[in-house]
């Protein structure tokens, strides 16, 4: 019964990590976001999570995802949060949902 239910857990989280690889797959392959960039940052308190889409500027360099601790490139699709003065970009869609969460969590 333990094997059962540890090789289930196993299988579980490894589909869990497939189908976030999936997704920036399809997002680096030229999904569209509905949001875009602000020309100008609104003033908002320092430790609000602003979430906004890659400047063209920042496409093409690598990154690391701090949800998922995974090494990409970003793309013009790439997501992107602004928190305590830093920009942290995002490998699928899943994980800015689960960076604003918790932002202090993923923030180093």
């Amino acid at each position: 019964m333990r094997k059962t239910v540890l090789v289930v857990s196993v299988l579980a989280v490894i589909f869990g990590l497939t189908a976030c690889k999936k997704e920036a797959m399809n997002m680096q392959e030229g999904a569209q976001v509905t949001t875009e960039a602000p020309s100008a940052a609104p003033a908002m308190a320092a430790d609000k999570v602003v979430l906004r889409v890659a400047k063209a500027d920042e496409v093409g360099k690598e990154q690391l995802c701090p949800v998922m601790n995974e090494k990409f490139k970003v793309s013009k699709v790439t997501q992107v949060a602004d928190y305590k003065g830093k920009s942290y970009y995002f490998c699928c869609a899943m994980c800015p949902g689960q960076f604003e969460k918790n932002p202090e969590k993923y923030a180093k």
